[in-house]
């Protein structure tokens, strides 16, 4: 199967931590302008997060009440509103939930250029949102009838969108689905020299408790960089 090549580019705390306490301190604005600075070098066409990562920093439509009986009077056909887009981000949200007001967004590597919003989803979502979507002029297409595929998510990405790479910065669950379906190529970390212990902030990966357990991903060791602040960057490919 063709798909994207998958960089997963994430910044962490010392104990492995993608949000938390650690956010606030000085290394750690100061590294976040590395992180940035290092998804510009990569400059993917598309890029990928999943609906709570949206839901906090882009989606800020109304919460709007969509009829949830499923009449199938939409075809679950894919719908690519903007086939020439310069940047796509993928937003994951199998059900319909995010609440949008415009067809883009700011792409987080360059600030300049607008990425145009496609949404995954299942053939479970409602009419009614389909309809709000193409009104809004925003790509989707589905990646299975119930679950998704991440798979065939892939394959969409590459086939509909031409995206050769594509940028995973998930939070813990999704980054640990794609990482357990053997889907992760390419791990660029960016390490803050700072830790809180919370154990309840998630983790780099997280593996869903619906999802059977594979074997332990393995990596092999690109490149190390000291960075200023203290911090470090790795670089890692998949040990297949």
């Amino acid at each position: 199967m063709k798909r994207p090549h998958v960089i997963c580019h994430m910044m962490t705390s010392l104990d492995g931590k993608i949000i938390g306490d650690y956010m606030d301190t000085e290394e750690a604005k100061s590294l976040f302008l590395k992180y940035v600075e290092i998804q510009e070098s990569y400059n993917p066409k598309a890029w990928m997060c999943g609906r709570v990562t949206m839901e906090e920093s882009f989606a800020f439509g109304e919460k709007l009440e969509f009829n949830e009986g499923i009449t199938l009077s939409v075809p679950r056909t894919d719908f690519i509103a903007d086939a020439h887009a310069k940047r796509y981000v993928i937003a994951v949200d199998p059900k319909g939930k995010l609440r949008w007001t415009q067809s883009t967004v700011p792409t987080s590597f360059q600030l300049k250029v607008e990425s145009h919003i496609v949404v995954v989803l299942t053939e479970v979502v409602p009419d009614d949102y389909l309809i709000y979507l193409q009104e809004l002029g925003i790509s989707y297409f589905f990646g299975g009838k119930e679950q998704l595929d991440l798979h065939e998510v892939l394959r969409k990405i590459n086939t509909l969108l031409g995206a050769e790479e594509m940028m995973l910065d998930g939070g813990a669950y999704l980054n640990g689905t794609f990482l357990n379906e053997g889907l992760v190529d390419e791990l660029s970390l960016v390490i803050t020299p700072a830790a809180d212990g919370d154990t309840s902030t998630p983790a780099l990966f997280a593996k869903p408790d619906s999802l059977v357990k594979q074997p332990a991903a393995r990596f092999v060791l690109r490149e190390v960089q000291k960075l200023e602040s203290n911090g470090i960057y790795l670089n890692y490919t998949i040990n297949r």
